[in-house]
């Protein structure tokens, strides 16, 4: 294609109705590109005298690669601009062939003016309505879907606001998921340029602004400035991670230290992210830590402190923290996959427990103990060892939890691991003993004596399951600290020949 005359200063008028779909000029991007062509071929008179063999030796994106095919092609792209009336044929045809001559002239006047109340349209050949694409722009394009994007765009000077469901619509995607593939992947190349919507609430997101030409920083979104920074710290990631360090850990110290202590770099304002915030969190929390790691720390909280009033830091250090609490979750879960008993303590730490050390753990700072079949998955706190209120709470009967960790002590000490049923036997047991009348005495022997009823599994029944649960209900509904076997008795009984018939 001849392009010694196009320059800066030639363009392709690009009418606004070609990207509207409710109007009778509404072309798709083959369409507009083959529109384009056809404009950059003008002749002084502003006429077009060619052919379908000229159009597919010139066209600098072939629609099809095969000639024959893509001759057919431009014959029905021709033809659809023909029939949506945005090109006026001057000569008779009577069977349009490869070589037939075609004359046309484009309906500017119509296409100037669609859209537009009476008062403003155009009878003198000015032309109206429409964005300009200089021909050595148009020659840049690889695809006719990344030309069409840019025409759409263009068309709005200080920025476009689109959503990805009208993007669907005019691009012809039936899914709202493939624009956002095709726009995000021409912003990736900037071909266009994105200003990410602002929240306007806690779901609601304002819609994106593109623009062929990128945002100043005074115009950028909160959003905009966060994506860039992440992106920006991405490379500075990549530079540090080609400094040696003896191990991972060290590695990880070091690039959150940089993000801690540099304020400016070559990539940048340098802010630290969720991430850094979460590893801070984490080595705050160890109780001899190394020098490398108290330096972290007091890196971290010095620019904690200068950022403090800054929106940004402070979304950031709150997602830091939601981060770090789930990083805690994951590590205890894994911490179970291969673990026979576990138990919680109450600053939060899981600690698996076993023979060898089931003994040297204080009950007091348990906060529960975890269950499971073949591997643990459920916990339950130590605090159910005691009744419950009506109004929540439990009474406050430590020497029931004690009785209890005793219990779990034993069962550890089995090398077997709890299950829900065994961890229900424990607490029957407990309020069986502790909530009865018997002397200490008698409960210390029975705690001997029936210790392998709670610890051993049977596919029966045990025949007091069933008392026991009644038992737990009814600590929910009275703070009675005696003998709730007896109560059941004579409550229950003088209605029901036995304890199975309340069931």
């Amino acid at each position: 294609m001849l392009i010694r005359n196009f320059t800066n200063d030639k363009f392709i008028r690009a009418y606004n109705s070609f990207a509207n779909t409710e109007s009778e000029f509404y072309l798709n991007d083959e369409e507009f590109y083959m529109y384009s062509v056809l404009f950059t071929n003008q002749m002084m008179d502003g006429s077009i005298r060619t052919n379908i063999d000229i159009i597919n030796q010139f066209i600098p994106i072939k629609f099809i690669q095969n000639d024959t095919k893509n001759k057919a092609k431009v014959k029905s792209l021709i033809s659809s601009l023909i029939k949506k009336k945005v090109l006026i044929v001057e000569n008779e045809i009577d069977d349009l062939k490869n070589n037939t001559l075609l004359e046309l002239n484009f309906n500017d006047i119509e296409m100037s003016n669609d859209g537009l109340g009476e008062d403003k349209k155009v009878t003198d050949g000015k032309f109206k309505n429409f964005s300009k694409i200089p021909y050595d722009k148009f020659l840049t394009f690889e695809s006719t879907k990344d030309y069409y994007i840019y025409y759409t765009v263009s068309r709005w000077p200080n920025g476009f606001s689109f959503s990805y469901n009208s993007w669907a619509e005019v691009l012809g995607l039936k899914h709202q998921e493939s624009a956002l593939r095709v726009i995000e992947d021409v912003v990736k190349r900037e071909i266009i340029h994105k200003n990410i919507g602002d929240y306007n609430s806690r779901t609601k997101q304002d819609s994106n602004v593109y623009n062929i030409h990128p945002f100043v920083e005074e115009r950028k979104t909160k959003q905009t400035k966060k994506v860039e920074q992440k992106q920006a710290n991405v490379k500075r990631e990549e530079k540090l991670s080609d400094l040696p360090h003896s191990d991972e850990r060290v590695k990880e110290i070091n690039n959150a230290l940089y993000f801690f202590k540099t304020y400016k770099d070559d990539d940048g304002n340098v802010f630290p992210m969720d991430y850094h915030y979460a590893l801070y969190l984490e080595v705050k929390e160890i109780k001899n830590p190394s020098k490398l790691e108290k330096d972290l720390v007091d890196a971290a909280e010095k620019r904690i402190n200068q950022l403090k009033n800054n929106p940004q830091f402070q979304r950031e250090f709150e997602e830091g923290k939601r981060l770090h609490k789930k990083q805690q979750n994951d590590k205890i879960i894994n911490q179970l996959e291969t673990a026979t008993n576990a138990i919680k303590m109450k600053n939060g730490s899981v600690i698996i427990v076993n023979e060898a050390n089931i003994d040297s753990i204080d009950w007091r700072e348990v906060n529960s103990t975890y269950y499971g079949d073949e591997k643990l998955y459920g916990s339950w706190e130590m605090a159910s060892f005691q009744p419950r209120h009506v109004k929540g709470g439990h009474d406050d009967r430590p020497d029931m939890i004690e009785y209890g960790w005793e219990l779990y002590k034993r069962h550890v000490k089995t090398g077997k691991m709890l299950t829900h049923s065994l961890r229900e036997k424990m607490q029957g047991r407990v309020f069986e003993e502790k909530l009865s009348d018997m002397p200490k005495s008698q409960v210390e022997k029975a705690e001997v004596i029936d210790m392998s009823l709670v610890l051993q599994e049977t596919n029966e029944e045990p025949v007091y399951t069933k008392e026991e649960m009644l038992i737990d209900q009814l600590n929910e509904s009275t703070s009675n600290s005696g003998n709730l076997r007896d109560w059941i008795d004579n409550t229950y009984k003088k209605r029901y020949e036995s304890v199975d018939d309340i069931f």
